[in-house]
């Protein structure tokens, strides 16, 4: 629904090419400042005001009708996601010692559905609303309502949140950036989010 929200709000040919690259922003800025916020709160905290975030954002730039509000509110909701990602595997570890490899192996099936799900729906969704042509509105902000449901376990997990879970920090990211194999992973991860949000956001404009 690419074309349809760039109509929609007006956006120029830099906006539009700022809202493809904010996943890739808000992950690198949020995902790197996830771990001492989870410190400062509790894991489980930070996990429901990521959430929270998510649920807001997706929401919220569904009203919106102009763009740049569009693009904050959208930088918001990823931010959610970049903290709930990097929060994850410690979560796993926390509840579930034992059996880390099977409960990752889980949430990571259930992420990739999700990405699939919405890939797949969003545009029989957005048409199903409108008569004619695609109601991109409700394509974007139904999935607000999946996050929601998101929300509910923990807010009973929250109560027994403890600052301490999330053991404090032994090497900087100086101490990282002076090793090989630092350089290595970040070369590799780099490449590797530049092919995923490249296809993200423009293989479904050129398919179209």
């Amino acid at each position: 629904v690419l074309d349809e929200v760039r109509g929609g709000l007006g956006l120029n040919g830099t906006e539009t090419g700022l809202l493809t690259s904010l996943p890739v922003l808000s992950f690198a800025v949020f995902g790197a400042l996830a771990p001492r916020f989870a410190r400062r709160i509790g894991m489980h905290r930070a996990t429901l005001v990521a959430l929270l975030a998510l649920v807001a954002g997706l929401w919220l730039r569904s009203r919106m009708d102009a763009g740049v509000p569009f693009l904050l509110l959208s930088f918001v909701s990823l931010s959610g996601m970049a903290v709930a990602n990097v929060l994850l595997p410690s979560l796993v570890k926390l509840h579930f010692p034992d059996r880390v490899g099977l409960l990752t192996s889980v949430y990571s099936t259930f992420l990739a559905l999700g990405l699939t799900s919405a890939s797949i729906l969003t545009v029989p969704i957005a048409e199903h609303g409108s008569g004619t042509g695609l109601d991109w509105r409700l394509g974007v902000v139904v999935w607000a309502g999946t996050a929601v449901v998101a929300v509910l376990p923990w807010l009973a997990l929250v109560r027994h949140d403890q600052r301490q879970e999330v053991q404090p920090q032994r090497h900087g990211l100086a101490d990282v950036a002076r090793t090989r194999i630092g350089w290595v992973m970040a070369v590799f991860f780099g490449l590797q989010s530049l092919q995923a949000y490249v296809i993200f956001g423009w293989v479904a404009k050129v398919y179209r």
